[in-house]
């Protein structure tokens, strides 16, 4: 099949679209960090807006023959990392009450958690790294504060989608 020209979709791709530009955010004289915030149980996470795809309700997953889970999204099979396993929480199971479809480099996947709540814009500046001992420093590299002043863990998406390969491969 030729591609179009550059720019142009074929009828059948989708078009993504990033969240709405807003200028007097993109005026601060301060670089801004876009968060969207999951829960897992109890623990709060992040994740990069910029790795952010797009926000899903209770899905059904997969359970493929090699014991992974996928969710069919538009007729296509997508991995799911979940969240709750690979923090050591109770895994989902086939029954995910909340999604955040994430980039990661040319992966999609899908990050199982029990809610996606809030966008938290952040300044860049208050990213710190992972504390000594940090039980998530390997999914999380980095943490920030917010405006509460609950500590939040950022997901690396790279790091998630390798724990979750790790758990499967040692689960055979």
């Amino acid at each position: 099949m030729m591609r179009p020209p550059y720019g142009l979709l074929l009828p059948t791709e989708l078009l993504t679209v990033s969240l709405p530009f807003d200028a007097f955010q993109q005026t601060s004289p301060e670089p801004l960090l876009e968060l969207v915030i999951v829960r897992v149980g109890g623990e709060l996470f992040g994740v990069d807006v910029e790795s952010a795809f797009e926000i899903r309700g209770p899905e059904s997953l997969i359970q493929t023959q090699d014991r992974r889970f996928v969710v069919s999204i538009r007729g296509q099979d997508v991995p799911v990392v979940d969240l709750g396993l690979i923090t050591g929480g109770h895994a989902v199971g086939t029954d995910c009450p909340a999604m955040l479809l994430v980039q990661s480099a040319v992966q999609l996947f899908a990050l199982a958690v029990d809610e996606v709540s809030v966008i938290e814009s952040l300044s860049a500046w208050r990213v710190e790294p992972a504390a000594h001992g940090d039980q998530f420093a390997e999914l999380c590299p980095q943490g920030v504060q917010l405006g509460t002043g609950k500590r939040v863990a950022v997901i690396d998406p790279r790091s998630a989608l390798s724990i979750q390969q790790r758990l499967e491969i040692n689960s055979d």
